[in-house]
């Protein structure tokens, strides 16, 4: 945390800096004034008025403040209490058993880490404050800290940093010049001084954090209330020059939560975090310092189910600790009901509009395979809601924002998912009166349409939005207009980094840029190199220039220089001007890069370049050859964090491994997490852990769940699930119907979908019902279920009657 220097610091008659209501404890006496006090001395006068005009305590008789009694520590927490004007009304329990009238003003500091009991159940409040202990609650308090050195010789092992804290801030010099009195008890009157003094110490206005939440929110704290208007522009903040989509304040103008538009903006590697000077609450003229501070970030916490709430009666939403990119596969149990999901919204929507849907029943909504925006996957997978019809008030939507990307490509965003397309106009003209023009929601984010203009735009044009557009459940939005001004992306992709890597046993100069790019035809990296000999030789051409994907994600955002037949040296090259183009044609700049060239060793690690699921089958594909004991090995391949593979062998060839999923293993459809791991190469060298998301049908076999006699002709088989009709109904004999031992001959196959059920009907009715009858599975059948698993019940089946 910054500070101001001593120079800067002063002491202002205002109340504590905290900011939430208090409650109120009933003193032991009361005064009209201070001045009533026969016992308060010139020095505590000023403390004392503050502590009696602020409500935090009085005196211990109507004459008398006991200014020089010691503190008790219940006492000496319901002061502070008051004075942090903390709600009192609800508070976690603290869990100490001895804190009597005491509890609420103890429960409440505790939970906001000021203070703590003797033990784990007990907080003491009748022994005295010492002044040690005073010094801890009250540094944890107003949150002063500081390492600077103090001239007492009896800090003792637990209080050295709060002491050092008060007195860097000027709230103590200490009993004398080299001692603090840390076992001292204090007395009413010094605590009075303290307390007064920490709660109106001035630190500098500064922005103590910036911590991202997931791959789209960063969260921005100050250690002061800051102006509205100005926190919440956006222009304020930027990570590697990119500001956020959206800015908010929270209800204390503490805490900015910054909203990025893409994933990429903020997962960033050795990047930089700039937050410029924003105007304070207090004071208009006076501005947090600017910070900035290397950042880096990669979203690894998989998101969780938090909570349910509901818009209205028949719309429930199921909340997810971060913006959610894709719902996974949702199933709800109550048919009547649907889902739907908006790309980076935290929720999922339960649709319970439908009239069969019943009123406080319990729905179950299973969610498989959902993941944020860095494909992390949902936390347990599966993860289960129930909801219910809940009447809640309904709102209008809004316009969010009008971003234009360039001439011709601009989106508008809703602050929530539109029924149909609204009406947008660009300087009066509808758009879908211009020829070619496309108006799409999009793939990502069903609150955000997208337009495609068939003529280019240039210049500040007005974008307007009728009024009109509804939200699902048929709330009208107001009309909405914006200055935008169109004009064309000129940025060129920028380089990050360059480095020689041996990929496959050849050499390459790999460089790396900031977006994905595609090299240029004709374009050659050329230079010098220093040889053994320090003779400097040309090099014309370094080499063939391909993309490459540096992370195996599929985005090719840099590029491999074959550095074969060049001799070993040190190497200063020209990656020439247009080296290589973004996916807006935009070529790259000329920068010059450095590099020492040895000799080629198989250094490079294998790694998964496909996996693929079909069936009960998983094949994975690695970049070279792999071990049989390694690539073999089932427990380096898992879904889920288990294994759930029977099989491994070599498919083909030494790179491609083929698996068999167990059966049974995969319940329910929807994307799963697997990750590969300890597989080596032939000359040693071990894999990075590999893990991607990748669909799973469910492979549970279906079974022949009871066979009855329906009708004198006809015998129906009920399965266990829904089953794949064709193959029951084609011509392939799957069963045979015997009575009292003899075949009946099959005229016709009828699979109902519905009731999971095939109707059997045969030649020569049942006659007589004390006859046994029979349904044979016969070993060629191909019956499977809707997933394509085979029916896993053989041989005969009762058939009631």
């Amino acid at each position: 945390m910054a500070y101001q220097p001593k120079s800067y610091r002063k002491f202002i008659a205002t109340a504590a800096t905290a900011t939430i209501v208090a409650s109120a404890v009933a003193p032991a006496a009361s005064a009209a004034s201070v001045s009533d006090f026969t016992d308060v001395a010139a020095k505590y006068k000023d403390a004392v008025n503050y502590l009696v005009v602020n409500g935090i305590t009085n005196g211990t008789t109507d004459t008398t403040f006991g200014t020089h009694d010691n503190v008790k520590r219940g006492d000496a927490a319901i002061w502070l209490a008051k004075a942090l004007k903390l709600d009192l009304t609800n508070v976690p329990a603290s869990g100490f058993t001895d804190t009597g009238r005491y509890d609420a003003a103890v429960s409440a500091l505790k939970s906001e880490g000021v203070l703590s009991g003797k033990t784990a159940t007990t907080f003491e409040p009748n022994a005295l404050l010492t002044r040690g202990e005073m010094a801890k609650i009250l540094a944890n308090a107003y949150d002063l800290k500081s390492d600077a050195a103090v001239p007492f010789t009896d800090l003792g092992p637990n209080f050295g940093p709060y002491i050092k804290a008060l007195y860097e801030f000027e709230v103590t010099q200490g009993k004398t010049a080299t001692t603090f009195g840390t076992s001292m008890n204090i007395t009413r009157g010094d605590l009075a001084i303290f307390l007064k003094r920490a709660a109106e110490v001035v630190k500098e206005p500064v922005v103590t954090s910036v911590t991202p939440l997931n791959a789209l929110e960063v969260e921005v704290k100050f250690n002061t209330a800051v102006n509205k208007t100005d926190a919440e522009n956006v222009a304020r903040y930027s990570i590697n020059g990119t500001s956020p989509s959206k800015a908010t304040l929270s209800e204390d103008g503490k805490t900015v939560t910054l909203r990025y538009a893409a994933a990429t903006q903020v997962e960033v590697k050795d990047g930089v975090v700039v937050v410029d000077a924003v105007v304070t609450a207090a004071n208009a003229d006076v501005k947090t310092k600017k910070f900035t501070s290397v950042y880096s970030y990669e979203d690894t916490v998989r998101p969780t189910l938090t909570t349910v709430t509901y818009d209205n009666y028949y719309t429930a939403k199921v909340w997810f600790s971060e913006p959610i990119q894709s719902a996974g596969n949702v199933q709800i149990s109550d048919a009547n009901a649907s889902y739907s999901h908006n790309a980076g919204d935290k929720f999922i929507t339960v649709n319970l509009s439908n009239a069969n849907v019943a009123m406080d029943k319990n729905i179950t909504v299973t969610v498989v395979g959902a993941t944020d925006y860095s494909g992390n996957l949902v936390s347990p997978n599966p993860v289960v809601a129930n909801v219910q019809k809940v009447k809640t008030d309904s709102v209008k939507p809004t316009v969010s924002s009008v971003d234009v990307q360039d001439t011709t490509r601009f989106s508008v965003k809703f602050s929530e998912a539109l029924a149909a397309n609204p009406t947008i106009t660009v300087n009066g003209t509808d758009v879908t009166s211009i020829a070619g023009t496309t108006i799409t929601v999009d793939s990502k984010d069903s609150t955000k349409y997208n337009v495609v203009l068939g003529s280019a735009q240039t210049g500040v044009k007005t974008v307007a939005v009728a009024a009109g557009y509804k939200d699902i459940s048929g709330n009208e939005g107001a009309a909405f207009s914006q200055l935008v001004e169109f004009k064309a992306d000129t940025t060129a992709p920028t380089y990050v980094s360059h480095e020689v890597k041996t990929i496959s046993n050849k050499q390459y100069l790999v460089v790396t840029f900031n977006e994905e790019v595609t090299p240029v035809a004709a374009k050659a990296v050329y230079g010098t190199y220093v040889d053994a000999n320090s003779v400097t030789r040309e090099v014309s051409n370094l080499g063939t220039v391909s993309s490459h994907d540096v992370n195996n994600d599929g985005k090719y955002e840099a590029v491999k220089v074959e550095l074969t037949g060049n001799n070993p040296g040190s190497y200063t090259v020209t990656l020439p001007s247009g080296l290589v183009e973004d996916q807006a044609g935009n070529d790259s700049v000329a920068k010059s890069a450095t590099f020492t060239l040895g000799s080629a060793s198989d250094s490079d690690k294998p790694s998964v370049t496909a996996y693929s699921v079909n069936a009960d089958k998983v094949t994975v594909a690695f970049s070279e050859p792999v071990t049989a004991a390694t690539a073999l090995n089932l427990a380096n391949y898992k879904v889920e964090g288990e294994t759930v593979f029977t099989s491994a062998i070599f498919k083909g060839n030494q790179q491609t491994v083929e698996l068999t999923l167990r059966e049974g293993s995969i319940l329910i459809d929807g994307t799963r997490t697997v990750s590969v791991s300890g597989v080596k190469d032939v000359n040693g060298n071990a894999m990075d852990a590999y893990t991607a998301l990748t669909p799973f049908k469910e492979n549970v076999k279906p079974t022949i769940s009871g066979a009855r006699l329906t009708a004198a002709n006809t015998v129906t088989v009920t399965f266990s699930e829904a089953m794949k009709e064709a193959n029951l109904e084609d011509a392939t004999v799957d069963f045979k119907v015997k009575v009292d031992g003899v075949d009946r001959t099959v005229t016709n196959w009828d699979y109902t979908a519905g009731n999971q059920t095939l109707a059997i009907t045969f030649s020569n009715v049942v006659t007589d019902l004390s006859k046994p009858v029979v349904l044979e599975v016969l070993s060629g059948n191909n019956v499977v279920d809707a997933n394509g698993n085979s029916l896993a019940t053989t041989g005969t089946v009762t058939v009631t009657k």
